[in-house]
């Protein structure tokens, strides 16, 4: 926790997050940085790193990559609720995350990393939570919601950056 910014800064290098994300993901982080956050981008544009540094990075952070892999997560078999998934991000996440996704305790969830995450990576993340991060698991494991109430929320989240029609 960063008392400065009075938010979570979570670790590249999270156990929990390297053991649901590959390496094309770590890169994209440290090449494009995360907006909204202190994640700056390193690429040679912005911080001067060639791409041979950034894999370098990528190389080193997923080099602790825990060999058991998370339960699956098959979003497709699913059909979102928007609506539903309003409903449950008022309840359980915008305590943390804000009530437009804009962070505070939590990370900024309007983000492009975030955003542009796949809905496999955004399911199992809320399912299993973040171990060493206020993040809890909200899944059977946690605050017991279903699979389909977590599919119905990250859809929601994903429409967090778009215009309101």
């Amino acid at each position: 926790y960063d008392e400065i910014f009075r938010r979570t800064i979570p670790s590249i290098k999270n156990p929990a997050f390297l053991r649901v994300v590959d390496d094309k993901y770590i890169k994209t982080i440290v090449t494009e940085g995360r907006a909204g956050t202190q994640m700056t981008s390193w690429k040679t544009s912005a911080a001067g790193l060639t791409e041979q540094e950034i894999d370098k990075i990528v190389g080193y952070v997923s080099s602790e990559r825990p060999k058991d892999r998370p339960e699956p997560f098959d979003v497709a078999g699913y059909k979102a609720d928007l609506k539903r998934g309003e409903e449950i991000y008022k309840v359980r996440c915008a305590l943390c995350h804000g009530k437009k996704g804009e962070g505070d305790l939590g990370l900024n969830l309007r983000n492009p990393v975030v955003q542009n995450s796949d809905l496999r990576f955004l399911a199992m993340t809320v399912r299993d939570g973040r171990a060493n991060t206020p993040m809890p698991p909200f899944g059977k494991k946690g605050v017991g919601l279903s699979e389909q109430d977590i599919v119905d929320t990250v859809s929601y989240v994903k429409t967090l950056s778009k215009p309101k029609k």
